[in-house]
């Protein structure tokens, strides 16, 4: 009896064992495809003053590519992507995602005019917008409730180490891209868009060669198929709803700094690609490696210690937090400092981010997530976009190409004007809200 009692015991530590490696093998599948997308995506970006002076366009037209084109339109084509998903499966919708990105970024290198180039960078922002469904609709089937805070931050963090990876060894990336530039000067960013194909034939090897990673079960049901009674309904509309408040101004703020912030930093200092991509890598890396973990250690402490749900003021902490860097952004003169300041910008910006898919995924059912991720891409893209055309229009009309300032008056301002209301909402008016949900969870 007392050597089945072990062998027992034994049996439960080696399936446990077993699944947690079944589930770092499924983060790593699931974070290495947007992963390579975004880190040959900030690579590219180094190139935008290169792009703007071969084209000879405006900053409005760059704020255009990488908001109007590059996140509102490319997130309405994403959207089929989401029904896809949940009727065909998640790994069917990704290969075919893959595929046409790699044709898109070959197309893309071939481009003769700047429409050609901005329909190509359409097509290739759709793709990586459409990931956004297939993502966080496969984590849930990797990771319990328990560990879906854990997983979407882990697989968060890897793509922002991967973003970070393309700014930081960027002059790599563009000496490999001489070898398949034309020999005219402005053939490099040509040559990225070979690289970046080149590696999204080797991703589209990867995920039809390798076997699926096995599903984790935990016997925890994850989703809530109908909410019962129109109080909780509502309670979970206010919650929706205050979220998209926060996120909203963030992505604005965020997303609009990301999107121009190459351009505006170069153009200031006069930096070299080069350095200017290690400068914007280290940065990357410091929020991957640190911010993922500390919001989730944070959501993972108020659960257990607390016993309440403090993630939408997690948010509004990391919100106001952020507002004093990039307010300061336009007055340092000193070009490290003032990379030092938009990096704690977005570090507490993106900390802001990291409860949102888990925050959804919870209230929302298995069979829709999808399309709710493609909805709330569509939303985020709207501001992120919003934000890009804003800050080079300003830049072009009111302040005479100080792109830096505009970014820093634009993003002060959006984040200060819901800061102040949703902390007045969140102390005094959503007692009754965290009562219903803790009681449903219950």
């Amino acid at each position: 009896m007392m050597w089945h009692r072990q062998s027992t015991s034994g049996m439960k530590l080696v399936d446990h064992r077993r699944r947690h490696v079944k589930t770092v093998k499924a983060v790593l599948m699931i974070g290495l495809v947007p992963g390579t997308q975004m880190m040959t995506r900030s690579a590219s970006s180094l190139l935008l003053p290169e792009i703007q002076r071969h084209f000879a366009v405006s900053d409005t037209q760059i704020g255009h590519l990488q908001g109007t084109f590059d996140l509102f339109l490319a997130s309405f084509l994403a959207l089929p992507c989401a029904f896809f998903v949940d009727r065909y499966g998640s790994r069917c919708v990704l290969k075919n995602l893959i595929l046409i990105w790699v044709i898109s970024h070959l197309s893309c290198g071939l481009s003769a005019s700047f429409s050609q180039f901005c329909f190509f960078k359409i097509i290739i922002a759709a793709t990586e917008i459409g990931m956004v469904p297939v993502i966080y609709a496969m984590t849930p089937q990797y990771a319990g409730a328990i560990n879906l805070m854990l997983t979407n931050a882990a697989v968060g963090a890897l793509i922002t180490l991967s973003y970070g990876a393309g700014y930081y060894f960027s002059g790599a990336l563009f000496t490999v891209a001489t070898l398949f530039a034309p020999a005219r000067s402005d053939g490099l960013w040509r040559g990225v868009e070979a690289v970046s194909a080149l590696l999204g034939l080797l991703l589209l090897l990867a995920v039809i060669v390798l076997p699926r990673p096995g599903i984790v079960s935990t016997g925890v049901r994850l989703t809530r198929r109908f909410i019962p009674g129109c109080t909780m309904r509502r309670d979970l509309k206010r919650r929706f709803l205050t979220l998209a408040l926060l996120a909203g101004p963030n992505a604005f703020a965020a997303q609009g700094t990301l999107s121009m912030m190459t351009l505006a930093l170069h153009r200031r200092f006069e930096l070299d690609l080069s350095s200017l991509g290690h400068h914007l890598g280290a940065m990357s890396w410091l929020i991957g490696f640190l911010g993922f973990p500390v919001a989730a250690a944070v959501d993972s402490v108020a659960r257990h210690v607390f016993r309440a749900d403090i993630r939408l003021e997690i948010m509004l902490i990391c919100l106001t937090m952020a507002l004093p860097f990039i307010g300061a952004a336009s007055i340092v003169s000193n070009a490290h400092l003032d990379i030092a300041m938009v990096g704690a910008f977005l570090f507490f910006s993106g900390v802001a981010n990291v409860p949102i898919p888990t925050v959804i995924q919870e209230v929302t059912p298995t069979s829709l997530h999808g399309r709710v991720f493609a909805i709330w891409s569509l939303f985020m893209s709207a501001f992120g976009a919003l934000g890009a055309v804003t800050m080079g229009v300003i830049s072009d009309r009111f302040l005479s190409g100080k792109l830096l300032l505009s970014i820093s008056i634009l993003a002060t301002s959006a984040l200060a004007l819901v800061v102040g209301p949703m902390a007045l909402y969140l102390l005094f008016g959503k007692t009754r809200v965290t009562a219903s949900l803790t009681s449903y969870e219950q």
